[in-house]
């Protein structure tokens, strides 16, 4: 004898809604639909970051990051675009960072417009030099002429170092030879550019020459190496519509 309560039409229809909404088709309908949604957000998710860190296209860049490495949206990235497309404008989108280098910057060597913002620095870590501005003529040493504008930017605690001198060999020689100029700590300017600087603010920079190389065989006065010397800016110096033409440094 069957004990078992069986289900009334209510119950019955109940049941079997429950299993046709269990069907594999409509199961798996609702599978896709979850997923949907979950890339749906995941999408969001990545695109809120990024949103700030706008990619180089044409002749606009954005600095969007106080990283200092050459991925989109650094500094570092941004010049080396501009060089490969003159023209471009720099902008930072950022405000009262910080990029403190871990090496020396790419070279500023086609027409370029940076804009630092507001309250951004440039830092080298009294290791590295800030702004190099220099172009050459196509596989040659000639210098080609650039049209640089800085503004809105402090450059701080760089340093541009000259080479050693090398030794020189024998009592004939005439000793070693002199210590490279170390030019430009916070920003140096090579001749055939141009930059005008506004609102731009050098502090704790340092440039120091290399020390002479010292002499063979007979030593002589003038044979040992020469001290090194060192420029140091002021505390802070604005420079403000300064436009420089040929090889200079600070």
């Amino acid at each position: 004898m069957d004990c078992r309560v069986k289900p009334g039409n209510d119950e019955t229809r109940q049941g079997l809604a429950a299993r046709s909404f269990l069907s594999p088709s409509l199961a798996m309908t609702g599978v896709r639909a979850a997923l949907a949604i979950a890339a749906l957000f995941a999408i969001a998710s990545l695109a809120a970051p990024n949103a700030a860190r706008a990619q180089c296209a044409g002749t606009a860049c954005t600095v969007s990051s106080n990283a200092d490495t050459n991925t989109s949206g650094t500094l570092r990235f941004a010049i080396t675009y501009a060089d490969a497309h003159p023209g471009t404008t720099i902008t930072f989108a950022i405000s009262n960072q910080t990029i403190t280098l871990t090496g020396d910057l790419p070279t500023i060597s086609a027409n370029t417009t940076l804009n630092g913002g507001t309250g951004n620095a440039i830092n080298g870590a009294n290791q590295f030099r800030g702004l190099f501005v220099a172009a050459f003529q196509p596989g040659t040493d000639t210098p080609a002429a650039i049209s640089v504008s800085i503004s809105n930017l402090t450059i701080t605690d760089t340093k541009a170092q000259g080479g050693s001198g090398g030794g020189g060999s024998g009592p004939a020689a005439g000793g070693g030879g002199g210590g490279g100029a170390g030019m430009g700590g916070a920003l140096f300017v090579a001749a055939g550019a141009t930059v005008t600087a506004s609102n731009v603010h050098l502090t704790n920079s340092n440039a120091t020459g290399g020390a002479g190389g010292s002499g063979g065989g007979r030593v002589r006065p003038r044979d040992s190496p020469s001290p090194s010397a060192s420029i140091q800016t002021a505390p802070v110096e604005p420079i403000t519509r300064r436009s420089t033409r040929g090889e200079v440094g600070w």
